[in-house]
């Protein structure tokens, strides 16, 4: 997660956030954040370009799932990654939702530590 705070008069960077997925699952395969200016590959000329980088990230690093699987979309511009937090593509809405919060690994915890031995 990456949030900046300036003491210059500039605007903040821009951050666009482009997700690959598994398109029949929704598993989330890479999240990548593209930091800069607004303007070039960090404006929305730039689309397509961050969406090659994207897949081409994944390509070299998953193999397990074939391209025809794996799909990119675009985070919405006010979409912000919560720390300790899963997330997944709803594939009917093509939407990112939380697969699994903070307080839902707490209460897997602690469940897992109550669970009686065998």
């Amino acid at each position: 997660m990456l949030e900046f705070e300036s003491t210059f008069e500039e605007p903040p960077p821009t951050i666009e956030i482009c997700v690959v997925y598994e398109r029949r699952t929704g598993r989330i395969l890479s999240m990548h954040q593209f930091v800069g200016d607004g303007t070039g590959l960090f404006g929305p000329e730039g689309k397509k370009e961050r969406e090659r980088i994207a897949l081409d990230a994944v390509k070299e690093h998953l193999s397990e799932v074939s391209e025809v699987d794996r799909t990119v979309m675009h985070a919405p511009s006010d979409f912000r990654l919560e720390p300790k937090t899963v997330y997944r593509v709803d594939v009917a809405s093509e939407k990112l939702v939380t697969h699994l919060s903070q307080r839902d690994f707490e209460e897997m915890r602690r469940a897992a530590r109550l669970k009686p031995s065998t």
